[in-house]
């Protein structure tokens, strides 16, 4: 076994939405253990090879990375993912998996997207549980910020990017940046079916975005 396999179980397990325990609880093993395979610190037994490539859903080539075409199989992981964040799975862990496909793969906007989005709810919970002038809080917000407005502004795709902007207004009004969330409303969505800055923000409160989060004027 090579070793990144600890990462590629982290990984596989993050993308089922599978909590540690849950995964451990399949294999009839300690949550401890799971962790130090993740860690690196230790390998999985031989033995529990076929019962873990069942609970992952993945062959035992690939989670042993000894895939014999050389098919990069990152993508489809990082992409099954993303579309459980977009149907609801939240999750802290999600940010190391979503950061490391932006690290694995810059040109894709979809997956700084996606940071982007895992940012700005961590702030959100930050905000909502702790201290909301936190460092922690603030570098959260911006890094989102910054990520939103790179889509904005260099993005090819007009969904990706409408989306974009979305996320951007949504950042700017949680911070009370609003005469900066209007402006983008009004001048920077380029969907022709929202021409104001309230129409955009209403779109915005109804939640058809994946950052529609708050719920406010």
């Amino acid at each position: 076994m090579n070793s990144t396999i600890g990462s590629k179980i982290r990984a596989l397990r993050i993308a089922k939405g599978m909590t540690q325990e849950k995964l451990a609880e399949r294999l009839g093993i300690s949550s401890q253990a799971v962790s130090k395979w993740e860690r690196g610190i230790t390998y999985p037994d031989i033995t529990f090879l076929p019962i873990l490539t069942q609970a992952l859903d993945v062959s035992a080539d690939a989670l042993l990375g000894i895939e014999g075409n050389g098919q990069d199989t990152k993508p489809a992981l990082y992409d099954e993912a993303y579309d459980l964040w977009q149907k609801g799975n939240r999750n802290e862990e999600m940010y190391w998996l979503a950061r490391e496909a932006v690290v694995a793969y810059p040109s894709r906007f979809d997956y700084e997207f996606w940071l982007a989005s895992v940012e700005f709810w961590l702030a959100y919970e930050e905000n909502r549980k702790f201290d909301p002038e936190s460092e922690y809080f603030n570098d959260l917000t911006e890094n989102a910020l910054r990520r939103f407005e790179h889509i904005t502004e260099t993005c090819p795709d007009t969904a990706l990017r409408n989306c974009g902007v979305l996320g951007k207004i949504t950042v700017l009004r949680f911070v009370e940046r609003i005469e900066e969330a209007d402006w983008s409303a009004e001048f920077e969505y380029p969907d022709p079916d929202i021409t104001t800055a309230r129409q955009a923000l209403k779109l915005w409160r109804q939640g058809r975005e994946v950052l529609a989060y708050l719920d406010t004027e």
